[in-house]
């Protein structure tokens, strides 16, 4: 076949303007979808087939359908619209990517009661939008970090890396995560394998994994834990995606401090009402519309009612003798 150009549609010359009338297509495009070359005829498919071509000087994607006309002639039609440069479009889809990863953490910890059930969650939800295969989620406690969630795409893929991170806890400044849980901020490393100074890297070395980073959980002024991913491959470092991690790690971090204010609330709350109940002495509170809301034991024993009778319904009025309120009031 001698593919060459019979027409071309007025937005693809505006798009690609070096497309003209007698030019080679092999010569201008390469084939994306299906991988084959126009010199074997696979651009003479059968109807309708899609078809994705890449123009060679500026990586111009063009999108469509390919049409055979006059198979005898070797003659087809390509139907379809220009797409963004290959380095645009892939630029887009790293942003929509790190835009996937904020929304599910957000919707993750939005439907999570505490860590220990957003903790498998997060890591596989992290995992599936970026494709990296291997999640671990380390929580600092007594000067050390351990691992306290894993998350493998296949079971048992990484099986001798997480068991070397699971058996031993990381001191501040050891190993990848124990970098992040010092300087408090995320951290990449384009090949753990090939990284000597790594102590699991003979581990990532074995079970196929390479590229890695991690980010730092900060609550307050102290980092809660680091989470850490791992790629198959070597992976140069992505400062847009170490910069979402720094954000999902401070979502994270958020989300830690809520619960932990809640909790120091309810203890608060318990102890206060353990001081009221123990008190010897009756002790009755009311809102500013006077309803009672606090009754203690002591005012029960006092009174006579129980605090499910008067609290929320009743005012103090109701302990008191009208008369001798009215006698008190005129005197």
């Amino acid at each position: 076949p001698d593919p060459r150009i019979v027409g071309c549609g007025v937005s693809l010359a505006r798009a690609c303007p070096r497309v003209g009338e007698g030019r080679r297509i092999d010569e201008l495009f390469e084939p994306v979808s299906p991988e084959a070359p126009f010199e074997s005829g696979a651009l003479f498919r059968s109807p309708g087939a899609p078809y994705i071509l890449r123009e060679k000087a500026t990586g111009m994607l063009l999108r469509g359908q390919v049409f055979s006309l006059r198979p005898e002639r070797d003659r087809a039609l390509f139907v379809g619209s220009p797409g963004l440069p290959e380095a645009e479009a892939a630029a887009r889809r790293s942003d929509e990517q790190r835009m996937a990863l904020q929304i599910e953490v957000a919707r993750v910890l939005a439907e999570s009661e505490d860590m220990a059930r957003a903790v498998p969650r997060l890591l596989q939800a992290i995992c599936s939008i970026l494709g990296w295969p291997v999640g671990l989620f380390w929580t600092a406690a007594d000067r050390e970090l351990r691992v306290d969630g894993a998350c493998e795409a296949t079971p048992g893929r990484a099986a001798a890396f997480v068991r070397a991170s699971g058996g031993r806890g990381l001191a501040p400044g050891v190993d990848l995560p124990g970098r992040v849980w010092t300087r408090a901020a995320p951290e990449w490393v384009a090949d753990m394998a090939e990284d000597v100074h790594l102590p699991r890297a003979a581990a990532a070395r074995s079970d196929g994994l390479h590229g890695a980073f991690a980010f730092p959980i900060p609550v307050g002024r102290r980092v809660w834990g680091v989470m850490e991913f791992l790629d198959g491959s070597p992976a140069e470092p992505d400062e847009a995606l170490l910069k979402t991690a720094g954000s999902i790690g401070c979502q994270i971090g958020q989300f830690i401090a809520r619960q932990e204010a809640e909790s120091a609330l309810r203890e608060t709350l318990a102890m206060k009402d353990s001081i009221v109940e123990g008190a010897n002495y009756a002790i009755i509170s009311t809102d500013l519309t006077g309803t009672i809301l606090t009754f203690n034991r002591a005012a029960e024993r006092m009174t006579g009612y129980a605090a499910a009778e008067v609290a929320g319904r009743h005012t103090p009025v109701l302990l008191h003798d009208p008369a001798e309120v009215a006698a008190r009031a005129g005197g």
